[in-house]
């Protein structure tokens, strides 16, 4: 039986019963003494206040015939009677309003904390998609609780803060988004930032339907998706982004042209494996950098080149690509990749070679 239906059952009790007492009685005093507490258990609402209240009444009733005979307490008992009934319907009002009220507050915690995103790929997408969807059901049914008893829970009002300090700090996070997705973001961790944050303030509006900034944020993720309008589309913008920054990147010439060294880097990038194509290296300076450990003792050189590879489906990438050379007796041993960065480059902006990439 739903919360308010058991309240209401359990509150519907009728008034305590008036005694017709003789002038002068000696149990007059008794009977508004027993009078007093039926009307103190009548309005407890907690089980154990009222039964307290009941056991006091029944002593006290108990002792109207022996003060005076003439004095009839059966109303009064028949009300014990009445109320002695209600304390089951008393505890299980009481009990499922505790189980109510813990389901809010449980929730509340568990809903503070956002679905996780960070650093998120395409081995993710079926771990938060189901987290999202755990996230928003959690959020139904603390509304459903909330909506089962009889005033809303003050947990409401402390948690309400969580939730308005994050719509606050939404512009600054689509807008990080946004130029992300223009520059390094993976597509996938966009989408599923969006899904996480469409979740978060889904749950805020469902719980606080008259706040106007959870319901501003809620609009403005939305939005955010629809620019988006898929994990693919989200997949095309990237590319498209990726696209023009392409055409707009260039080759640095070479400081200097060393046949050796330039094969050499080629040697160390081919050994990552990474299945692209050099299409051309420009070395950044014109001669090594000395390593050296704590003692001054040199234990090897670097080199950086700018290195220009196509990949399988066409599309070229320019490396910023750093060589070592550790010291081996008298020479050097073999050069291996030290670090890289990279960024999209348009075949026709690598010297050497034509047509779009």
């Amino acid at each position: 039986m739903p919360l308010l239906s058991l309240l209401a059952g359990a509150h519907a009790l009728p008034p305590v019963p008036s005694l017709a007492v003789p002038e002068g009685s000696r149990a007059a005093a008794l009977v508004e003494k027993c009078r007093g507490y039926l009307e103190k258990a009548g309005l407890a609402t907690e089980p154990g206040p009222r039964a307290s209240a009941l056991a006091a009444a029944e002593r006290t009733c108990s002792q109207i015939r022996q003060r005076d005979p003439a004095v009839d307490p059966a109303p009064l008992e028949a009300h014990l009677v009445l109320l002695r009934d209600s304390v089951g319907a008393l505890q299980e009002t009481s009990a499922a309003r505790g189980a109510l009220e813990a389901k809010v507050r449980n929730g509340l915690a568990q809903l503070a904390t956002p679905v996780r995103t960070s650093w998120s790929g395409p081995a993710d997408n079926a771990r938060i998609e189901a987290d999202v969807r755990v996230y928003e059901d959690l959020g139904r049914e603390v509304r459903e609780a909330v909506a089962g008893l009889p005033e809303r829970p003050s947990e409401l009002a402390t948690w309400r803060s969580t939730w308005t300090a994050d719509a606050a700090k939404l512009g600054g996070e689509l807008a990080r988004l946004r130029a992300a997705l223009a520059d390094r973001a993976f597509p996938d961790h966009a989408w599923n930032e969006a899904l996480a944050l469409r979740a978060r303030f889904a749950v805020g509006v469902m719980l606080w339907p008259d706040e106007p900034d959870l319901a501003a944020a809620l609009a403005a993720v939305e939005g955010f998706q629809s620019e988006l309008g898929s994990r693919e589309g989200a997949a095309a913008l990237k590319q498209a982004a990726h696209d023009v920054a392409a055409r707009e990147t260039r080759m640095p010439a070479p400081a200097v042209r060393d046949a050796l060294v330039e094969g050499q880097v080629r040697q160390a990038f081919d050994a990552q494996g990474w299945g692209e194509d050099v299409l051309a290296v420009h070395l950044q300076s014109a001669g090594w950098s000395v390593v050296t450990d704590g003692s001054g003792a040199v234990v090897g050189r670097t080199r950086s080149a700018w290195v220009a590879a196509s990949r399988a489906d066409g599309r070229c990438v320019l490396y910023d690509y750093t060589v070592f050379q550790a010291r081996a007796g008298d020479g050097w041993g073999d050069v291996r990749r030290k670090s890289h960065a990279s960024r999209g480059i348009a075949r026709e902006n690598v010297p050497g070679t034509t047509s779009g990439g």
